[in-house]
């Protein structure tokens, strides 16, 4: 399997959501729509699709054709190429399905849109998906600021349906809870959006993993924050200071990150963990952001127990890139290894048809498969005629207990929670990654949620 190089932002991973009981959840679980093997998809060979005359029944569908479109960071100069793997899921995705038969009887059809990391670009795209596609799929912009394009947008008869998306990521509580965006994972930001602090959920997992890894004792270190855009280190402040104020990780220094600061941008922050003999350093930034910390530390002498990362680090090109002083360190993922592609069916579909396997890459593959079940939801219910923007809507507030087959943990997209359930994995001497927590392959950890008072928009204090 080729895996290229992707910077990944960690704030995409406002990672899984919804109640899957606490302790230990198999792989086993929820599938595409119709109980079918991994894979299988239903097309014009479906019941359904005989003896039917198929028309154009809404904006971006015709009655051979359903075009969508994949808005992506991928043209930023600052970032470059970082949703290219997002883009090629979605791809493979459609192509998947055009050679099974296709979807609600026809083909699909990927458009691109380079939202450039841009907040204007974003919206453009938004506006653009309207007027000339059913849906947004897969989307993964991390500037997304005005969703108005999304809210205003009529459909073929005129009426202001709103743009369905499912996107790959959302940052912004104003994306996540607007009501047309079904986002896998959520901020645990309550929704509508307010100014203040608000009561966000966080999950326990994550906070009991680390406080029972460092052992007993005063535990403290530094936390790595993404600053490239002020919206990154809203969306992973509330976990930070849960882990502080919950399980008593202080920190010794809260440290930005932008993605184009040197190795010796990171000194002060070296010697602090040196000079405080900091127990952990906690990376929510991009992995080659916190690579360039971890050789910076290793220069200046900072020993901690523990380096852990969310799932930005899971990633190839991280252990290629730092090869021994990667080693060891933690990687936190919600979904199960890609190395167990063996034991489920759908992550091989996904390593299998997809090059540039990463964090981005998987979410928006888990988007397309949503959307998927949407639509065949609507198929089933109403037939290949009754699909419009009003009832793919209608389909996805209904969808609950989504798992894409096991990939990842249960979400009910509508409810727009953080990720409750989480894998631990680690980063071995040579490259590649060994699943640590829990230990028993195909399933994940979920502890239900803390809630904490924050105001994710003056929180982060480095």
């Amino acid at each position: 399997m080729r895996k290229k190089t992707l910077v990944t932002v960690t704030a995409a991973l406002a990672l899984l959501a919804t109640a899957c009981g606490s302790g230990e959840r198999g792989g086993a679980g929820g599938g595409i729509g119709a109980p079918a093997p991994a894979g299988a998809a239903s097309g014009p060979s479906n019941a359904a699709c005989s003896g039917t005359t198929l028309k154009s029944t809404d904006i971006g569908i015709t009655a051979d054709k359903i075009t969508i479109e994949m808005i992506g960071d991928t043209g930023s100069t600052a970032i470059p190429g970082l949703a290219n793997g997002a883009v090629e899921a979605v791809k493979a995705w459609a192509d998947m399905l055009n050679k099974q038969g296709g979807l609600a009887c026809r083909k699909v059809e990927v458009r691109t849109y380079d939202s450039k990391l841009s907040p204007d670009e974003a919206r453009n795209g938004y506006v653009d998906a309207c007027q000339k596609t059913f849906a947004a799929v897969g989307t993964t912009a991390l500037s997304v600021a005005d969703v108005t394009p999304l809210t205003d947008c009529v459909d073929k008869n005129g009426a202001k349906t709103g743009l369905p998306e499912v996107p790959g990521l959302t940052i912004l509580p104003v994306h996540t809870c607007n009501p047309t965006s079904f986002p896998m994972y959520g901020s645990g930001v309550p929704c509508p959006v307010a100014a203040g602090a608000r009561d966000v959920e966080v999950p326990k997992a994550v906070g009991s993993f680390m406080k029972q890894q460092l052992g007993g004792g005063a535990q403290h270190g530094l936390y790595l924050v993404p600053t490239t855009a002020a919206a990154y280190s809203q969306a992973v402040i509330s976990q930070i200071r849960n882990l502080e104020q919950t399980y008593g990780l202080a920190a010794d220094i809260e440290a930005g990150a932008n993605g184009k600061d040197p190795q010796s941008a990171y000194t002060p922050a070296a010697t602090t963990m040196r000079d405080k003999k900091s127990t952990f350093g906690y990376n929510a930034s991009t992995w080659p952001s916190f690579l360039l910390l971890q050789k910076e530390a290793a220069v200046q002498g900072a020993t901690p127990k523990m380096w852990y990362c969310v799932g930005a680090c899971y990633d190839p090109a991280y252990t290629k890139a730092g090869g021994k002083v990667t080693a060891g360190t933690y990687v936190q993922i919600s979904n199960i290894p890609y190395e167990e592609a063996g034991q489920n069916p759908e992550i091989k579909e996904f390593t299998t048809r997809v090059k540039e396997v990463n964090t981005f890459a998987q979410s928006a593959w888990v988007s397309a498969r949503l959307f998927q079940q949407a639509v065949e939801d609507t198929v089933k219910a109403s037939g290949p005629n009754g699909l419009t923007r009003a009832s793919l809507l209608k389909a996805l507030a209904a969808v609950k207990d989504f798992d894409n087959r096991g990939m990842v943990s249960k979400s009910t997209p509508s409810a727009k929670l953080p990720a409750e359930c989480i894998v631990i994995v680690q980063a071995q001497d040579g490259g590649g990654f060994k699943r640590i927590h829990p230990q028993q392959p195909g399933t994940m950890r979920c502890e239900g949620f803390d809630k904490i008072n924050i105001d994710v928009a003056t929180a982060f204090k480095g």
